[in-house]
């Protein structure tokens, strides 16, 4: 029934309204009820007081008319005495007449001695007890109640005296009279269903004069009468000697000696008001539950529709967001329905809004290069992407076991958390470079920045930098590189021009001497190192890459076995040469010359670190690079590539020489065994190839150099061999071979022509595709924007240059313009920078 209350809208505004019914209902009753009371009390109270007024009024008269009646019998004594009538007659005749006066007695006032008693047997203690009497001398008089042994009852004791002639007191006529008849004038009374009881009490509690039957029994003392003992009078309520509690007045009366107790049982007068309070519950309480019903049946009618809409919002939550409730009822309920189906309707957009952007967000995140790591305060992981496993090679449930600073060395992690309290404060992120370390104890540079999410968790943006660090060093290599080129191809330039001076001299005075002579003989030494110089500048003219290379479609496991077929036949007895050479090796388009050169230094190399004889393999494979394998190689693009690698079983090369092999002059052999260009040269040529060089040693082992050149298909041989299709256009024979032999020599693809009709027709019989033309200005001279339309319809998307324009002559769609035609760099360089190799 609670559950019911509690989870039941419409059953619980229904307890609301007749709970609120009943507490108006209640409170009204109560203050009515207890209004009533107070009436009743104040009633009570009032008469009470006006009846022990009353009662005290009968108690004094009642009194009043014994003394008064018991005066005229001392009239008749004191008359009957003087006429000498007999008095013994009258006085007993008048007991015999009052039956409330028990004894009556005639006492002397002189000595106190009985005269005459009703009761002879009483003479002796009245003669005793003469002094109660003694003030009747000065009048009429009535004693306090007492307890008469005689009557086994309450009596009290009236006298007056019967004065001579002289006015003096001769006689005293006392009675005892019995109080009967004043207890019946105290009886009850009978107000509002309840009695009003009359009692006194002597001052003593020695007795208690009363009509009711509990009334004769003594100690009954109450907390109104001994209120009224001490102050001679209390009104209010109590609790009697029954326990019950009566609201009553109680009064002390000192002529009695008494008190005079008039009481009210409050039980018994609140008995008929709550008859009627029942009823009047009873009434209401059934007039409640029929409003109730009334207030239900009422209510369900128009909780209905707030039903509807709340069996929809449930629906809702459990993600039914296609959900809509009819607009009906009240004006109010029908607009909270509208509202309702607009705030579903909101709901389901900002939902799919959300999801969609915490879809991308989570793509972005898991597809990211970088690794996201949320931390707790603590430095406890809790989330990865899948990029970070990669990285540490952890998987994700145990990086979920670990802190942050677990995937840092001691050093870098004690970073990290001054880092991070740094965030805490300052609420900014600075990049740091730290050294990770993986699962394998393999260690990497890691660059890192941290955000505060703002719910006391992090999010670290982790990114390996290695690749970023030999990019760094291959850039600083080439920077040195580049220098020393500068340098060298100054110096080889200028000792190029003295040798051929020095050469030519030689040879003229050489063929002027004797061969006995011993001059002849220095000057063969002349030659014979001249000629060493003179190949020592090529070397450097290759280094600094003077002379573009001629590429073209070749074999590379070719060349590899013209070379080994070299050093075979030489007469180094101490190496054994083994191959490794894979099958369906594909061409390479290379300078073959280079490409041989390149192999002859470093067989060279690997002959020369095995003086003492040893091994050398030369292995020729396919090599697939994906993105992940080049951090590494930063240099190569993913592909495919042709690996050779020489390994010897030599020495090997110390670590911290590594760095260096590939800088120009840095030779580890003894002097007059190297230049220390040979590796820089082979570096060079790979490089210019689109290739690396990558060296592995094992100080001890021996060293394995990797050459990597990409490779090319059967289908793309022909399209990889010219980087670009060019067609030449110009009157000028001369012009067209210029340009034709430098297009070609720099790996370019071209076509010459005296006719732009005549191009483009055979153009379209051999289907050509032109990524340029370079037009002479002889053919354009007519009619420039009839021939500039001729070419964008038949070539659209070309590249167009024109060659010995007249200065500052401005021509419309032309990408460029050269006013000397024999400025042919200048072609290259417009054209490098648009086909880029």
């Amino acid at each position: 029934m609670f559950e019911k209350l509690r989870n039941d809208l419409l059953i619980r505004l229904t307890a609301i309204f007749l709970l609120g019914c009943l507490i108006v209902v209640v409170a009204t009753g109560l203050f009515f009820y207890l209004r009533t009371i107070y009436n009743i009390k104040r009633q009570s109270k009032s008469l009470v007081v006006e009846n022990i007024r009353l009662r005290e009024y009968f108690a004094i008269s009642w009194i009043q008319d014994r003394i008064c009646a018991l005066e005229e019998l001392a009239f008749m004594y004191k008359f009957s005495r003087s006429n000498n009538i007999p008095t013994d007659d009258i006085l007993v005749s008048f007991v015999d007449r009052n039956d409330e006066f028990f004894e009556i007695f005639i006492i002397s006032s002189y000595n106190g001695t009985v005269l005459f008693s009703t009761e002879p047997g009483n003479v002796s203690k009245i003669e005793r007890d003469r002094h109660y009497f003694i003030y009747g001398n000065n009048g009429s008089y009535a004693s306090q109640i007492y307890f008469s042994p005689s009557l086994n009852a309450p009596a009290m004791t009236i006298s007056t005296p019967i004065f001579d002639n002289l006015g003096e007191t001769e006689y005293i006529v006392a009675a005892r009279i019995q109080l009967d008849k004043l207890v019946t004038a105290l009886g009850m009374h009978y107000v509002h269903d309840a009695y009003i009881n009359s009692y006194i009490i002597n001052r003593w509690n020695a007795f208690v004069l009363g009509e009711s039957e509990d009334c004769s029994k003594a100690n009954i003392f109450s907390k109104g009468v001994e209120v009224a003992l001490e102050r001679g009078e209390f009104i209010g309520a109590y609790e009697d000697w029954r326990g019950e509690v009566v609201i009553g007045c109680c009064k002390y009366i000192p002529q009695l000696g008494a008190v005079l107790v008039s009481e009210v049982n409050y039980s018994e007068a609140l008995r008929s008001l709550r008859k009627d309070v029942l009823l009047i519950i009873v009434f209401f309480i059934c007039t409640i539950l029929f409003i109730g019903y009334l207030f239900y049946f009422f209510l369900k009618r128009t909780v209905e529709p707030i039903n509807a809409i709340s069996t929809a919002a449930q629906s809702a939550a459990m993600g039914n967001l296609s959900v809509r409730v009819k607009t009906q009822g009240p004006e109010q309920i029908a607009l909270l329905a509208s509202s309702f189906n607009k705030l579903v309707s909101k709901l389901a957009e900002n939902l799919h809004e959300i999801a969609t952007s915490n879809e991308k967000r989570r793509r972005l995140i898991e597809r990211a290069n970088d690794g996201f790591i949320t931390i707790d305060k603590f430095g406890n992981i809790l989330d990865v992407n899948p990029i970070v496993t990669k990285m540490w090679k952890w998987t994700q449930l145990e990086l979920s076991s670990m802190l942050v600073f677990d995937l840092f060395d001691r050093e870098h992690a004690k970073m990290l958390g001054q880092h991070l309290r740094k965030i805490v404060y300052d609420d900014t992120s600075n990049l740091l470079e730290l050294i990770a370390v993986k699962q394998s104890g393999e260690t990497f540079p890691a660059e890192i920045s941290a955000i505060s999410l703002g719910d006391g968790t992090y999010l670290a943006i982790v990114r390996d930098i290695s690749e970023k660090k030999i990019l760094e060093k291959e850039l600083i290599q080439a920077q040195k590189l580049e220098s020393v080129a500068t340098l060298a191809a100054g110096i080889a330039h200028d000792f190029d021009n003295i040798l051929v001076g020095v050469l030519g001299a030689a040879s003229l005075v050489k063929s002027s001497t004797d061969p006995e002579d011993p001059k002849y003989e220095m000057l063969e030494v002349i030659e014979t190192s001249s000629e060493r110089a003179a190949g020592l500048v090529k070397q450097l003219m290759t280094f600094a890459r003077q002379e573009p290379p001629h590429r073209e479609s070749v074999s590379i496991v070719e060349i590899v076995e013209d070379v080994l077929r070299v050093f075979r036949t030489g007469d180094v007895s101490t190496i054994s040469y083994r191959t490794r050479l894979a099958s369906n090796i594909p061409k390479v388009f290379v300078d073959p010359v280079q490409i041989r050169q390149i192999l002859l230094n470093l067989c060279n190399n690997a002959i020369d670190a095995m003086p003492d004889g040893g091994e050398l393999t030369v292995e020729v494979s396919n090599v697939e690079m994906e993105e992940i394998k080049l951090r590494s190689r930063s240099s190569l693009k993913a592909g495919n590539y042709i690996e050779i690698a020489i390994s010897d079983t030599g020495a090997g090369i110390p670590e911290q020489e590594l760095d260096r092999i590939f800088e120009p002059f840095f030779t580890t052999k003894p002097p007059g065994k190297g230049t220390g260009l040979g590796l820089s040269i082979s570096h060079g040529i790979i490089q210019s190839h689109g290739g690396t060089i990558v060296v592995d040693s094992t100080v001890g082992i021996g060293s394995t150099f990797r050459a990597y050149i990409p490779a090319i298909s059967a289908e793309d041989s022909q399209q990889s061999e010219a980087i670009a299709n060019i067609l030449i256009v110009d009157k000028n024979p001369s012009i067209r071979r210029l340009y034709r032999s430098f297009l070609e020599n720099s790996g370019y693809k071209a076509l010459s022509f005296s006719s732009l009709d005549t191009a483009l027709s055979e153009i379209r019989r051999d289907d050509e595709k032109i990524d340029a033309i370079i037009i002479g200005a002889s053919i354009i001279e007519q009619d420039v924007d009839a021939i500039m339309f001729k070419i964008s319809s038949e070539l659209p998307n070309v590249r167009k240059i024109i060659i010995g324009t007249k200065d500052n002559e401005v021509i419309d769609n032309i990408d460029l313009t050269v006013d000397n035609p024999y400025e042919v760099n200048e072609v290259l360089q417009f054209l490098g920078k648009s086909f880029p190799r």
